[in-house]
């Protein structure tokens, strides 16, 4: 009768429970998908149109989108800028068919920036405390832009640079609950990019 050999066995099973550990770990980590980046890719206008992102997003945080009707109806260019408080400052360069816009920074160290090219603007911004930005450049010729902000607080920041027909018009509040919010809309000459 042949004798148990525990020592050599044992190695046997250890290796054995080893290569079921490895062999089972490569083939779960091998799957393979046939999706390319062009497949999983879309536009912002295939987002709009599959109701991924929709208005209802943003008005969670607050943020209104409705269109402004006043910029069917605006005419001729017009900017009121009142300033209360120390270092306070603003660069605004419009060109457009037709815009009004009103900037009012009531503390210190505020700044505004607004750089636009676009068919009409109307913007409303009040600036309550200190040390608040803004800062909102939108280069699309063929849009209609509105934005009405109130900031209440100190160190609190806005930046949207472009827009689409999600973010063309926002309304919103900001306070010390959400210092700091960028909207990053690409646009290349169509507001739906």
């Amino acid at each position: 009768m042949k004798q148990f050999d525990f020592k050599n066995n044992m190695k046997n099973y250890i290796v054995l429970i080893m290569y079921l550990f490895v062999g089972f770990s490569v083939t779960t980590a091998q799957t393979y998908s046939s999706d390319t980046d062009e497949d999983t890719e879309l536009s912002n206008q295939e987002l709009i149109q599959k109701n991924i992102l929709q208005y209802a997003n943003l008005s969670d945080f607050g943020i209104k989108t409705q269109k402004n009707l006043r910029n069917e109806t605006i005419e001729g260019n017009s900017v009121f800028i009142t300033q209360i408080g120390e270092l306070n400052a603003a660069a605004i360069n419009v060109k457009s068919e037709a815009s009004e816009i009103k900037l009012v920074q009531d503390g210190d160290q505020n700044f505004a920036g607004l750089d636009y090219v676009v068919k009409t603007v109307i913007t409303e911004i009040q600036q309550k405390g200190n040390r608040n930005t803004v800062f909102d450049i939108i280069n699309n010729e063929f849009a209609d832009i509105s934005l009405d902000l109130e900031q209440q607080g100190n160190d609190l920041n806005f930046q949207r640079l472009g827009s689409n027909s999600l973010t063309e018009s926002l309304q919103f509040v900001q306070t010390q609950a959400s210092p700091s919010l960028i909207i990053r809309s690409k646009t290349y000459g169509n507001p739906d990019n």
